[in-house]
């Protein structure tokens, strides 16, 4: 397999898309690495039906249907974004119990252009502050090696960790 890591997040769409890859292998890959590399503590959870969208969109474009600029391209969203279904606590054992009555229109974009919403990252409680020192999961822990000299936020540290693809971000939807 082509090394993954190396490919950018258009350019990783593309290869899907062309069927070059499938989304069920990218999101294989970014599963295992994430399961090897957990000690860091940026992930804190893995959902359970990444699987299941990505033989979803494997089937659409198989089938020569349209899909979205960000097909089978796993995402990372912080432990403070909605997502309908799903647990967001805030990184506090207050929310601990929380699910998500409805998706963030961030979380909305995504799906609509055919993200897979891959996991929740640390972060420190209610988003006050920067270390992850706060955080009901503990510290985020990163080599220095892998940091770049911007990598201070849990995802950034998660993004230089390279256990998904992409981190939300605004450029995605550009």
């Amino acid at each position: 397999m082509m090394d993954i890591l190396k490919l950018g997040v258009k350019e990783l769409a593309e290869k899907i898309k062309r069927q070059e890859l499938s989304a069920r292998e990218v999101v294989s890959f970014f599963a295992k690495r994430c399961s090897e590399k957990c000690k860091f503590n940026a992930i804190i959870e893995v959902f359970d039906d990444i699987f299941e969208k990505a033989d979803e969109i494997d089937a659409r474009i198989k089938s020569g249907k349209p899909v979205g600029k960000l097909a089978g391209i796993p995402v990372a969203i912080k432990d403070n974004i909605l997502y309908a279904g799903k647990k967001m606590t805030c990184a506090s054992a207050f929310m601990k119990d929380f699910i998500s009555p409805y998706s963030a229109t961030l979380v909305k974009k995504l799906l609509s252009e055919d993200a897979i919403i891959f996991a929740r990252t640390n972060m420190d409680e209610f988003a006050m502050g920067g270390s992850t020192e706060n955080s009901v999961y503990g510290v985020t822990e990163v080599p220095q090696r892998l940091l770049l000299g911007f990598a201070q936020l849990p995802l950034e540290q998660t993004l230089v960790a390279r256990f998904v693809n992409q981190v939300h971000s605004t450029e995605l939807l550009e």
